[in-house]
């Protein structure tokens, strides 16, 4: 077989440069966040894209509201870029290299709770970069080339090659502080008839009509509860802040409510909301350093009461 010369290789070597840099900027938005992320300066990613573009003769990206977006017309080329790099990516394990970046996602609670494993994780894989982030709606995984996702929700449609795995149960239920429920028994006693429960919002946006998500549509009064919305938050960290400041009446996962003794179950009426704890993966979820990161994971929530 004759071997390709330093030329060929070169230029293969280039052309897969020009589209992780049009992948990085397709991320981000931005020329500065995405030479970041590939380790390269501003210019030298500006150059990348415009060879790029040159090389197929249309402009890949147009200024919209402050960022760099996609260009009509482009997303077939985007799909290829994206189907380049998982190709890539498949070269690590054959390699036996663990070296890379691997990007995860989840809410702001379920990353505070999962800090154990990724520590565990770190000392067992040194070699491998975790990027956590935290979300308030659903990322498209493969569009925003997120590895993992830990979602309150099963993904219901469009699945594609996406790998998913059920960790657990997560309940919730309302909790208040107590000074909150003397304030509210007061008030109750003075005017019964206007003493409704001041109600702590969850405004997490979650694509409803692709996932089934228990906490899309909360009936307090099926909870027991009669009261109205006076604060929202798409942040469970803040909803359990402001509930320990006796802003309202919050519905809050049982294990963090747990660890704030201050906090008390709104009423023997109260019910459960069960939600459910899933993993959704691009990654194959096949080669050692991943079957061991959601081991540590699952093993994580476990410990706290995801069952």
């Amino acid at each position: 077989m004759r071997q390709p010369n330093s030329e060929q290789l070169r230029a293969a070597t280039t052309s897969w440069d020009l589209i992780r840099a049009f992948l990085a900027l397709h991320r981000t938005g931005s020329y500065q966040a995405a030479a970041d992320t590939i380790h390269v300066d501003d210019s030298t990613l500006r150059r990348r894209i415009q060879s790029l573009e040159a090389e197929i003769g249309v402009a890949l990206f147009l200024r919209s509201n402050g960022r760099w977006a996609l260009a009509p017309g482009q997303t077939r080329m985007l799909e290829a870029a994206m189907r380049m790099e998982e190709a890539a990516r498949q070269f690590a394990p054959v390699s036996g290299a663990y070296a890379g970046l691997i990007r995860i996602s989840m809410l702001d609670v379920i990353a505070d709770w999962l800090v154990p494993a990724f520590r565990e994780f770190e000392s067992r894989f040194p070699e491998i970069v975790l990027n956590i982030t935290t979300e308030t709606q659903f990322v498209d995984l493969e569009r925003e080339g997120v590895d993992m996702a830990v979602r309150l929700a099963r993904p219901q449609h469009g699945m594609g090659n996406l790998r998913i795995r059920k960790f657990g149960q997560l309940d919730f239920a309302p909790y208040a502080h107590p000074d909150y429920l003397a304030w509210h028994a007061h008030e109750s006693g003075r005017d019964a008839g206007s003493a409704r429960h001041r109600i702590i919002g969850n405004s997490i946006q979650f694509a409803h009509y692709d996932h089934s998500f228990a906490l899309g549509n909360v009936n307090w009064l099926n909870l027991g509860i009669d009261g109205q919305v006076t604060i929202w938050s798409d942040s469970l960290s803040l909803m359990l802040r402001l509930c320990e400041n006796a802003a309202g009446v919050a519905l809050l996962p049982v294990p963090l409510a747990r660890n704030h003794p201050q906090l008390v179950q709104v009423s023997s009426e109260a019910g459960i909301v069960p939600a459910e704890a899933w993993l959704v993966s691009r990654l194959d979820l096949r080669s050692d350093w991943q079957r061991e990161l959601v081991q540590l994971m699952a093993a994580r929530l476990q410990a706290i009461g995801i069952v």
